[in-house]
């Protein structure tokens, strides 16, 4: 009980610098963690929401230099037969009718396709700016947060109204894995619905 408590305390400590790496290596799970936190009055959900904006984006952009890059070229004929990825790929082209913000805000709420769809939008598109692909891509992070973050504060919020913190450390780790858990049964039932059509 002490050790979760100190690791809780840890969390909130570093949390800032926790919410950039996390969102720079492509852990959004975390970032709505923080923003359950934040719904709390811990953090502010300003700081974690903008925080988390720049870390995607500088993570997005490097992805998309990548792919047009020629180490990249030895990884794309591997994605590019991913059954799953293909799949995916056609439906949600289907549905944003091949404009990137549409497309690139579509992948970020599927949960294992962010990256692969910066290199499908990379390589789709070989004149395309990366200044354009920065635009699209902010909007996209920005509709993903707007609707995660504030989904999560609210969590937050009416969770730790009725608990105190530091009475039920219990509570609030199980909220935490309860979250995780259902952010990748989400995921698996999505792929599963995509390897189905």
């Amino acid at each position: 009980m002490q050790l979760t408590g100190e690791v809780i305390l840890l969390l909130l400590k570093y949390s800032y610098k926790v919410v950039l790496a996390s969102a720079i290596l492509g852990g959004e799970e975390l970032i709505i963690f923080f923003s359950i936190i934040a719904g709390h009055g811990l953090l502010n959900i300003w700081k974690v929401a903008s925080i988390g904006f720049v870390g995607i984006l500088v993570s997005d952009i490097f992805w998309f230099l990548l792919a047009r890059s020629v180490i990249a070229n030895k990884f794309r004929d591997k994605a590019k037969h991913h059954f799953l990825f293909k799949h995916a790929a056609s439906v949600v082209e289907k549905f944003s009718h091949k404009h990137d913000y549409v497309y690139l805000a579509l992948t970020k709420f599927l949960y294992g396709l962010r990256i692969i769809s910066i290199f499908h939008v990379s390589r789709r598109k070989k004149n395309h700016s990366v200044w354009k692909f920065i635009l699209n891509d902010s909007l996209a992070i920005l509709t993903w947060g707007v609707i995660m973050l504030s989904i999560g504060w609210l969590a937050g919020h009416s969770f730790f109204y009725t608990i105190n913190i530091f009475d039920d450390v219990n509570k609030i780790i199980a909220l935490a894995v309860g979250l995780i858990i259902g952010l990748y049964l989400v995921e698996a039932i999505i792929k599963r619905i995509l390897q189905s059509k």
